[in-house]
């Protein structure tokens, strides 16, 4: 570990539209189930139930912390965003 006490939203967002893809290309059930566990984590520890959006982290111990950080050029349209859009076919 490096140490961080942070864990980044977008890593759980690449991680199921990963785990999604694989799926799609018949790599298995064990896919998606991976896809639908991030997903359930991101609902979670990341999800903002107050106020909508997610949080840009969870600490290390799964506590959701909010850094009044809920939209930027990475976080809203490319990685959560298109997460969210690639993940509606699989999710719906």
């Amino acid at each position: 570990m490096n140490g961080n006490k942070h864990v980044a939203c977008w890593a759980q967002a690449e991680a199921m539209v990963g785990f999604a893809n694989m799926w799609d290309l018949g790599e298995g059930a064990h896919s998606s189930e991976a896809a639908l566990t991030v997903w359930k984590h991101v609902q979670d520890f990341y999800r903002d139930k107050e106020h909508g959006e997610w949080f840009w982290y969870s600490t290390r111990d799964l506590r959701p912390e909010d850094n009044g950080y809920k939209a930027g050029a990475w976080k809203a349209p490319y990685h959560n965003g298109r997460a969210m859009l690639m993940m509606y076919p699989f999710l719906a």
